[in-house]
Protein backbone atom coordinates (compact mmCIF):
# COMPACT_ATOMS: atom_id res chain seq x y z
CA UNK A 1 0.00 0.00 0.00
CA UNK A 2 1.11 3.73 0.38
CA UNK A 3 4.37 4.43 1.42
CA UNK A 4 4.42 6.29 5.18
CA UNK A 5 1.41 4.20 6.33
CA UNK A 6 1.68 3.88 9.97
CA UNK A 7 0.75 0.44 11.33
CA UNK A 8 -1.26 0.57 13.99
CA UNK A 9 -1.66 -2.49 16.32
CA UNK A 10 -4.83 -2.87 19.08
CA UNK A 11 -3.65 -5.48 21.33
CA UNK A 12 -5.91 -8.23 21.95
CA UNK A 13 -4.31 -10.50 25.48
CA UNK A 14 -7.01 -13.37 25.82
CA UNK A 15 -7.01 -15.74 28.82
CA UNK A 16 -6.73 -19.62 28.49
CA UNK A 17 -9.88 -19.82 27.39
CA UNK A 18 -10.33 -17.27 24.94
CA UNK A 19 -13.33 -15.99 26.93
CA UNK A 20 -11.25 -13.44 28.97
CA UNK A 21 -9.63 -10.19 27.91
CA UNK A 22 -7.44 -7.38 29.35
CA UNK A 23 -8.66 -3.93 28.76
CA UNK A 24 -8.87 -0.63 30.62
CA UNK A 25 -12.06 0.56 31.50
CA UNK A 26 -12.92 4.51 32.02
CA UNK A 27 -16.41 5.28 32.66
CA UNK A 28 -17.95 2.95 31.25
CA UNK A 29 -15.90 2.79 27.96
CA UNK A 30 -13.35 0.52 26.89
CA UNK A 31 -9.69 0.62 25.44
CA UNK A 32 -7.33 -2.26 24.13
CA UNK A 33 -4.06 -1.52 24.03
CA UNK A 34 -2.35 0.37 20.95
CA UNK A 35 1.33 0.55 19.62
CA UNK A 36 2.33 2.15 16.48
CA UNK A 37 4.61 0.52 14.34
CA UNK A 38 6.19 2.45 11.22
CA UNK A 39 4.74 0.51 7.27
CA UNK A 40 6.82 -2.93 6.37
CA UNK A 41 8.48 -3.42 10.04
CA UNK A 42 7.91 -6.95 11.15
CA UNK A 43 5.18 -6.38 13.69
CA UNK A 44 4.61 -9.50 15.49
CA UNK A 45 8.23 -10.26 16.92
CA UNK A 46 8.10 -6.58 18.65
CA UNK A 47 4.97 -7.31 19.55
CA UNK A 48 6.42 -10.17 21.71
CA UNK A 49 9.13 -8.47 22.84
CA UNK A 50 7.23 -5.59 24.08
CA UNK A 51 5.26 -7.77 26.38
CA UNK A 52 8.48 -9.37 27.49
CA UNK A 53 9.88 -6.71 28.56
CA UNK A 54 6.62 -5.84 30.13
CA UNK A 55 6.70 -9.21 32.36
CA UNK A 56 3.63 -10.37 30.11
CA UNK A 57 4.41 -14.14 28.58
CA UNK A 58 2.03 -14.30 26.17
CA UNK A 59 2.18 -16.44 23.07
CA UNK A 60 0.79 -14.50 19.23
CA UNK A 61 -1.86 -16.47 17.92
CA UNK A 62 -2.58 -14.03 14.88
CA UNK A 63 -3.03 -10.30 13.01
CA UNK A 64 -5.91 -10.24 12.10
CA UNK A 65 -8.53 -7.88 10.86
CA UNK A 66 -6.57 -5.25 9.21
CA UNK A 67 -8.29 -2.42 7.99
CA UNK A 68 -7.27 0.91 6.34
CA UNK A 69 -8.41 4.45 7.65
CA UNK A 70 -10.19 6.22 5.81
CA UNK A 71 -7.50 9.03 5.10
CA UNK A 72 -5.47 6.41 3.84
CA UNK A 73 -2.28 7.39 6.00
CA UNK A 74 -2.78 4.31 8.20
CA UNK A 75 -3.78 0.64 8.85
CA UNK A 76 -5.11 -0.94 11.66
CA UNK A 77 -4.57 -4.58 12.68
CA UNK A 78 -5.86 -6.52 16.04
CA UNK A 79 -3.18 -8.70 17.10
CA UNK A 80 -4.26 -11.60 19.25
CA UNK A 81 -2.44 -12.97 22.19
CA UNK A 82 -2.89 -15.93 24.63
CA UNK A 83 -1.21 -15.38 28.21
CA UNK A 84 1.15 -18.04 28.65
CA UNK A 85 0.00 -18.58 32.69
CA UNK A 86 -3.67 -19.00 32.72
CA UNK A 87 -3.57 -18.55 36.73
CA UNK A 88 -1.67 -15.16 37.02
CA UNK A 89 -2.59 -11.62 37.27
CA UNK A 90 -0.92 -10.62 34.04
CA UNK A 91 -1.45 -7.03 34.10
CA UNK A 92 -2.64 -4.65 36.65
CA UNK A 93 -5.88 -4.39 34.31
CA UNK A 94 -8.35 -6.32 34.93
CA UNK A 95 -10.16 -9.22 33.08
CA UNK A 96 -13.12 -9.01 31.25
CA UNK A 97 -15.45 -11.09 29.44
CA UNK A 98 -14.97 -10.33 26.04
CA UNK A 99 -18.75 -11.16 25.33
CA UNK A 100 -19.25 -7.48 27.48
CA UNK A 101 -17.03 -5.54 24.91
CA UNK A 102 -19.22 -5.95 22.47
CA UNK A 103 -22.27 -4.89 24.21
CA UNK A 104 -20.37 -1.44 26.07
CA UNK A 105 -18.96 1.55 23.84
CA UNK A 106 -14.96 1.51 23.38
CA UNK A 107 -13.07 4.76 23.01
CA UNK A 108 -11.87 3.96 19.72
CA UNK A 109 -14.35 3.67 16.77
CA UNK A 110 -11.75 0.69 15.04
CA UNK A 111 -12.16 -1.63 18.34
CA UNK A 112 -15.63 -1.27 18.46
CA UNK A 113 -15.41 -2.69 14.59
CA UNK A 114 -13.06 -5.18 15.29
CA UNK A 115 -14.81 -7.08 18.27
CA UNK A 116 -18.12 -6.97 16.78
CA UNK A 117 -16.11 -9.10 13.67
CA UNK A 118 -13.86 -11.09 16.41
CA UNK A 119 -17.03 -12.49 18.05
CA UNK A 120 -20.09 -12.77 15.25
CA UNK A 121 -19.73 -16.32 15.67
CA UNK A 122 -20.14 -16.48 19.42
CA UNK A 123 -16.42 -17.37 19.74
CA UNK A 124 -13.19 -15.62 19.22
CA UNK A 125 -12.30 -16.64 15.61
CA UNK A 126 -11.99 -15.27 11.90
CA UNK A 127 -12.35 -17.10 8.89
CA UNK A 128 -9.61 -19.00 7.54
CA UNK A 129 -7.95 -22.01 8.55
CA UNK A 130 -5.93 -20.58 11.29
CA UNK A 131 -8.42 -17.97 12.53
CA UNK A 132 -9.22 -19.53 15.55
CA UNK A 133 -7.26 -19.59 19.30
CA UNK A 134 -6.55 -23.46 19.30
CA UNK A 135 -4.13 -23.44 16.42
CA UNK A 136 -1.18 -23.40 17.55
CA UNK A 137 -1.84 -26.35 20.48
CA UNK A 138 -2.74 -28.31 17.13
CA UNK A 139 0.56 -27.15 15.47
CA UNK A 140 2.81 -27.10 18.01
CA UNK A 141 1.43 -31.10 18.92
CA UNK A 142 2.17 -32.05 15.10
CA UNK A 143 5.55 -30.77 15.06
CA UNK A 144 6.35 -31.97 18.24
CA UNK A 145 5.42 -35.93 16.88
CA UNK A 146 7.87 -35.05 14.16
CA UNK A 147 10.81 -33.95 16.14
CA UNK A 148 10.33 -33.73 19.68
CA UNK A 149 9.46 -31.33 22.58
CA UNK A 150 9.00 -27.35 21.14
CA UNK A 151 9.80 -24.50 23.73
CA UNK A 152 6.46 -22.53 23.82
CA UNK A 153 8.49 -19.56 25.28
CA UNK A 154 10.83 -19.78 22.68
CA UNK A 155 8.33 -19.39 19.76
CA UNK A 156 8.88 -16.84 17.45
CA UNK A 157 6.27 -15.62 15.18
CA UNK A 158 6.95 -13.74 12.03
CA UNK A 159 3.96 -13.90 9.95
CA UNK A 160 0.28 -14.88 11.47
CA UNK A 161 -2.39 -14.24 9.57
CA UNK A 162 -5.67 -16.54 9.41
CA UNK A 163 -4.49 -17.97 6.11
CA UNK A 164 -1.18 -17.72 6.58
CA UNK A 165 1.08 -19.08 9.37
CA UNK A 166 5.15 -18.73 9.44
CA UNK A 167 6.92 -18.93 13.06
CA UNK A 168 10.53 -20.26 14.09
CA UNK A 169 10.38 -23.33 16.24
CA UNK A 170 12.63 -24.07 19.00
CA UNK A 171 12.68 -27.95 19.68
CA UNK A 172 14.86 -30.98 21.43
CA UNK A 173 16.15 -31.94 17.71
CA UNK A 174 17.18 -28.25 16.80
CA UNK A 175 15.72 -24.84 15.29
CA UNK A 176 12.40 -25.58 12.60
CA UNK A 177 10.20 -22.94 10.57
CA UNK A 178 6.80 -23.63 10.25
CA UNK A 179 4.60 -22.73 7.17
CA UNK A 180 0.79 -23.14 7.29
CA UNK A 181 -0.13 -22.41 3.64
CA UNK A 182 -3.94 -22.13 2.75
CA UNK A 183 -4.77 -24.49 -0.21
CA UNK A 184 -3.95 -21.77 -3.15
CA UNK A 185 -0.13 -21.34 -1.33
CA UNK A 186 0.48 -24.69 -1.05
CA UNK A 187 2.97 -24.82 -4.42
CA UNK A 188 5.92 -22.97 -2.17
CA UNK A 189 6.40 -26.34 -0.05
CA UNK A 190 5.98 -28.60 -3.17
CA UNK A 191 8.68 -26.75 -5.24
CA UNK A 192 10.91 -26.16 -2.34
CA UNK A 193 10.96 -29.99 -2.18
CA UNK A 194 12.13 -30.33 -5.61
CA UNK A 195 14.79 -27.55 -5.48
CA UNK A 196 16.01 -29.15 -2.46
CA UNK A 197 16.13 -32.80 -3.51
CA UNK A 198 18.08 -31.60 -6.79
CA UNK A 199 20.25 -28.57 -5.07
CA UNK A 200 20.36 -30.02 -1.56
CA UNK A 201 23.15 -27.17 -0.53
CA UNK A 202 21.20 -24.56 -1.61
CA UNK A 203 17.41 -24.69 -0.37
CA UNK A 204 15.69 -25.69 3.01
CA UNK A 205 15.26 -29.00 3.67
CA UNK A 206 11.53 -30.93 4.56
CA UNK A 207 10.98 -32.41 7.46
CA UNK A 208 7.16 -32.99 7.90
CA UNK A 209 4.35 -31.79 5.21
CA UNK A 210 1.30 -32.23 5.89
CA UNK A 211 -2.10 -31.77 3.63
CA UNK A 212 -4.92 -30.65 6.49
CA UNK A 213 -8.42 -31.81 6.35
CA UNK A 214 -9.42 -27.90 5.61
CA UNK A 215 -7.27 -28.33 2.85
CA UNK A 216 -4.55 -26.22 4.11
CA UNK A 217 -0.86 -27.35 4.31
CA UNK A 218 1.44 -27.99 7.51
CA UNK A 219 4.93 -27.96 6.56
CA UNK A 220 7.95 -28.40 8.92
CA UNK A 221 11.72 -27.45 7.54
CA UNK A 222 15.38 -27.75 8.93
CA UNK A 223 17.03 -24.42 9.75
CA UNK A 224 19.33 -23.60 7.43
CA UNK A 225 23.18 -22.97 7.77
CA UNK A 226 24.24 -19.24 7.26
CA UNK A 227 23.21 -16.00 8.24
CA UNK A 228 21.19 -13.92 6.17
CA UNK A 229 23.04 -11.93 3.61
CA UNK A 230 21.13 -8.29 4.69
CA UNK A 231 22.58 -8.48 8.03
CA UNK A 232 25.87 -8.34 6.96
CA UNK A 233 25.82 -6.55 3.42
CA UNK A 234 28.84 -7.18 1.81
CA UNK A 235 29.24 -6.68 -2.44
CA UNK A 236 31.10 -9.80 -1.93
CA UNK A 237 28.24 -11.60 -1.27
CA UNK A 238 26.14 -10.14 -3.20
CA UNK A 239 28.37 -10.98 -6.14
CA UNK A 240 28.15 -14.52 -4.46
CA UNK A 241 24.47 -14.78 -4.35
CA UNK A 242 24.06 -13.37 -7.83
CA UNK A 243 26.45 -16.22 -9.33
CA UNK A 244 24.69 -19.23 -7.61
CA UNK A 245 21.06 -17.69 -8.62
CA UNK A 246 21.84 -17.75 -12.26
CA UNK A 247 23.83 -21.44 -11.69
CA UNK A 248 20.94 -22.69 -10.68
CA UNK A 249 18.49 -20.99 -13.08
CA UNK A 250 20.65 -22.94 -15.68
CA UNK A 251 21.21 -26.20 -14.15
CA UNK A 252 17.87 -27.07 -12.80
CA UNK A 253 15.92 -29.23 -14.75
CA UNK A 254 12.76 -27.74 -15.86
CA UNK A 255 10.42 -30.25 -15.47
CA UNK A 256 10.53 -28.94 -11.47
CA UNK A 257 8.48 -25.62 -12.47
CA UNK A 258 5.75 -27.71 -14.41
CA UNK A 259 2.61 -26.12 -12.55
CA UNK A 260 3.92 -22.45 -11.57
CA UNK A 261 2.42 -19.96 -13.32
CA UNK A 262 4.60 -18.22 -16.31
CA UNK A 263 5.06 -14.07 -16.45
CA UNK A 264 3.24 -12.21 -19.31
CA UNK A 265 5.91 -9.80 -19.62
CA UNK A 266 3.62 -8.14 -22.07
CA UNK A 267 0.58 -8.72 -19.63
CA UNK A 268 2.17 -6.84 -17.14
CA UNK A 269 3.78 -4.00 -18.66
CA UNK A 270 0.15 -2.95 -20.14
CA UNK A 271 -0.99 -3.37 -16.14
CA UNK A 272 1.83 -1.27 -15.13
CA UNK A 273 1.31 1.38 -17.83
CA UNK A 274 -2.50 1.01 -17.18
CA UNK A 275 -1.86 2.18 -13.41
CA UNK A 276 0.20 5.05 -14.41
CA UNK A 277 -2.69 6.14 -16.73
CA UNK A 278 -4.41 6.69 -13.67
CA UNK A 279 -2.32 9.88 -12.44
CA UNK A 280 -2.87 11.27 -16.11
CA UNK A 281 0.58 13.45 -17.06
CA UNK A 282 1.04 13.43 -13.53
CA UNK A 283 4.72 13.74 -12.06
CA UNK A 284 5.64 12.49 -16.09
CA UNK A 285 3.37 9.00 -15.29
CA UNK A 286 2.75 9.11 -19.47
CA UNK A 287 6.86 9.18 -20.11
CA UNK A 288 7.15 6.68 -17.57
CA UNK A 289 4.44 4.61 -19.27
CA UNK A 290 6.40 4.66 -22.47
CA UNK A 291 9.26 3.49 -20.51
CA UNK A 292 7.36 0.51 -19.18
CA UNK A 293 6.42 -0.54 -22.78
CA UNK A 294 9.81 0.56 -23.92
CA UNK A 295 11.25 -1.85 -21.10
CA UNK A 296 8.97 -4.85 -22.24
CA UNK A 297 10.12 -4.83 -25.67
CA UNK A 298 13.92 -4.70 -24.96
CA UNK A 299 13.13 -7.64 -22.45
CA UNK A 300 11.58 -9.70 -25.17
CA UNK A 301 14.18 -9.02 -27.78
CA UNK A 302 16.44 -10.53 -25.07
CA UNK A 303 15.31 -13.77 -26.36
CA UNK A 304 16.66 -15.76 -22.47
CA UNK A 305 14.09 -17.94 -22.46
CA UNK A 306 12.19 -19.60 -19.19
CA UNK A 307 13.84 -20.63 -16.27
CA UNK A 308 13.27 -20.51 -12.41
CA UNK A 309 12.29 -16.60 -11.57
CA UNK A 310 12.21 -16.25 -7.83
CA UNK A 311 11.10 -12.62 -7.61
CA UNK A 312 11.47 -12.15 -3.84
CA UNK A 313 14.90 -12.32 -4.47
CA UNK A 314 16.12 -10.17 -1.30
CA UNK A 315 19.42 -9.94 0.74
CA UNK A 316 17.31 -11.04 3.74
CA UNK A 317 15.75 -14.42 1.84
CA UNK A 318 19.72 -15.41 0.71
CA UNK A 319 21.68 -17.15 3.74
CA UNK A 320 25.16 -17.05 3.37
CA UNK A 321 28.31 -19.11 4.87
CA UNK A 322 31.74 -19.73 4.05
CA UNK A 323 30.73 -22.29 1.38
CA UNK A 324 27.54 -22.22 0.21
CA UNK A 325 24.55 -19.41 -0.62
CA UNK A 326 21.01 -20.77 0.41
CA UNK A 327 18.05 -19.51 -0.88
CA UNK A 328 14.71 -18.96 1.44
CA UNK A 329 10.85 -17.87 1.06
CA UNK A 330 10.43 -18.59 -2.78
CA UNK A 331 6.58 -18.04 -2.32
CA UNK A 332 7.08 -15.93 -5.46
CA UNK A 333 8.26 -17.83 -7.87
CA UNK A 334 7.94 -17.86 -10.94
CA UNK A 335 8.89 -19.00 -15.22
CA UNK A 336 10.68 -16.56 -16.77
CA UNK A 337 13.36 -14.61 -17.88
CA UNK A 338 16.16 -14.86 -15.41
CA UNK A 339 17.77 -11.64 -15.39
CA UNK A 340 14.75 -10.04 -13.62
CA UNK A 341 15.40 -11.72 -10.46
CA UNK A 342 18.96 -10.24 -10.74
CA UNK A 343 17.19 -7.05 -11.35
CA UNK A 344 14.69 -7.24 -8.27
CA UNK A 345 17.81 -8.81 -6.34
CA UNK A 346 20.28 -5.59 -7.22
CA UNK A 347 17.87 -3.31 -6.77
CA UNK A 348 16.51 -4.17 -2.77
CA UNK A 349 20.87 -4.56 -1.86
CA UNK A 350 20.86 -1.08 -3.38
CA UNK A 351 18.07 0.09 -0.97
CA UNK A 352 19.43 -1.40 1.78
CA UNK A 353 22.80 -0.42 1.73
CA UNK A 354 21.82 2.99 0.76
CA UNK A 355 23.30 2.96 -2.76
CA UNK A 356 26.69 2.61 -0.75
CA UNK A 357 28.06 0.51 -3.05
CA UNK A 358 28.82 2.49 -6.34
CA UNK A 359 29.59 -0.75 -8.45
CA UNK A 360 27.35 -3.43 -6.95
CA UNK A 361 24.81 -2.99 -9.97
CA UNK A 362 27.80 -3.94 -12.31
CA UNK A 363 28.93 -6.74 -9.81
CA UNK A 364 26.27 -8.66 -9.25
CA UNK A 365 24.83 -8.41 -12.96
CA UNK A 366 28.08 -9.34 -14.43
CA UNK A 367 28.10 -12.21 -11.65
CA UNK A 368 24.63 -13.32 -12.56
CA UNK A 369 25.69 -13.39 -16.12
CA UNK A 370 28.76 -16.17 -15.35
CA UNK A 371 26.22 -18.15 -13.29
CA UNK A 372 23.77 -18.43 -16.60
CA UNK A 373 26.80 -18.82 -18.62
CA UNK A 374 25.69 -16.12 -20.69
CA UNK A 375 27.23 -12.57 -21.82
CA UNK A 376 26.34 -9.96 -19.41
CA UNK A 377 23.13 -7.33 -20.82
CA UNK A 378 24.82 -3.83 -21.57
CA UNK A 379 23.69 -0.79 -19.10
CA UNK A 380 20.41 0.17 -21.35
CA UNK A 381 18.96 -3.88 -21.19
CA UNK A 382 19.74 -4.29 -17.87
CA UNK A 383 17.99 -0.89 -16.57
CA UNK A 384 15.11 -2.43 -19.08
CA UNK A 385 15.25 -5.31 -16.97
CA UNK A 386 15.19 -3.18 -13.52
CA UNK A 387 12.18 -1.22 -14.68
CA UNK A 388 10.04 -4.33 -15.30
CA UNK A 389 11.38 -5.65 -11.99
CA UNK A 390 9.42 -2.96 -10.77
CA UNK A 391 6.07 -3.47 -12.25
CA UNK A 392 6.10 -7.33 -11.80
CA UNK A 393 7.19 -6.31 -7.82
CA UNK A 394 4.01 -3.78 -7.66
CA UNK A 395 1.77 -6.22 -9.62
CA UNK A 396 2.67 -9.14 -7.14
CA UNK A 397 1.56 -6.61 -4.13
CA UNK A 398 -1.53 -5.21 -5.90
CA UNK A 399 -2.63 -8.98 -6.15
CA UNK A 400 -1.84 -9.78 -2.95
CA UNK A 401 -3.85 -6.96 -1.56
CA UNK A 402 -6.41 -8.02 -3.91
CA UNK A 403 -6.65 -11.28 -2.27
CA UNK A 404 -6.83 -10.49 1.42
CA UNK A 405 -9.03 -8.08 0.53
CA UNK A 406 -11.48 -10.81 -1.68
CA UNK A 407 -10.88 -13.20 1.85
CA UNK A 408 -11.70 -10.46 4.30
CA UNK A 409 -7.93 -9.96 6.24
CA UNK A 410 -8.27 -6.45 4.39
CA UNK A 411 -10.98 -3.84 4.43
CA UNK A 412 -10.64 -1.12 2.26
CA UNK A 413 -11.41 0.67 -0.91
CA UNK A 414 -9.96 -0.88 -3.25
CA UNK A 415 -9.92 2.11 -5.72
CA UNK A 416 -8.39 4.01 -3.13
CA UNK A 417 -5.26 1.34 -3.35
CA UNK A 418 -4.97 1.19 -6.18
CA UNK A 419 -4.69 4.85 -6.71
CA UNK A 420 -1.71 4.50 -3.81
CA UNK A 421 0.12 1.95 -5.66
CA UNK A 422 0.46 3.71 -9.06
CA UNK A 423 1.93 6.69 -6.84
CA UNK A 424 4.34 3.97 -5.53
CA UNK A 425 4.89 3.24 -9.07
CA UNK A 426 5.65 6.18 -10.11
CA UNK A 427 7.97 6.97 -7.29
CA UNK A 428 10.10 3.90 -7.69
CA UNK A 429 10.32 4.44 -11.83
CA UNK A 430 11.55 8.37 -11.04
CA UNK A 431 14.23 6.77 -8.70
CA UNK A 432 15.35 4.10 -11.56
CA UNK A 433 15.44 6.31 -14.06
CA UNK A 434 17.12 9.49 -11.91
CA UNK A 435 20.55 7.11 -10.80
Amino acid sequence: MGEGMEQRIHVLLVDASGLRVVVDWHSGRWLLPVVIYRERERILPRVVDLMARRRVPAYALGQWLGRVSPQGDAVDWVVVLRAADANSQVTRAPWTSIERLVHAPGFIAYQEWAIARLMSSGACRVNGPFGELTWLDRVVGWAEASVGAVSRPDILPYRLTSHTVVMRLQTASGRFYFKGLAPDAASEALLTGKLAGAAPRSFAATQALDKQPDGSVWWLMRECAGTALAARPTVASARRAAYECGRLQLALPVSIFDGLETIDIRATADWGASFLGRLADEGGAQRLALLVNNARDAVGRRGQGSSWLPLDLDPGNVLVDDHDIRFIDLDESYVGPGSLAAATFARRFRSLTGGAHAKADLEIRVAHARGLRSAALCERDWRSFEVLSIVLEMNAGWRRVRRNVERGELTASLDAIEQRIAHRLLRRLHDAVAR
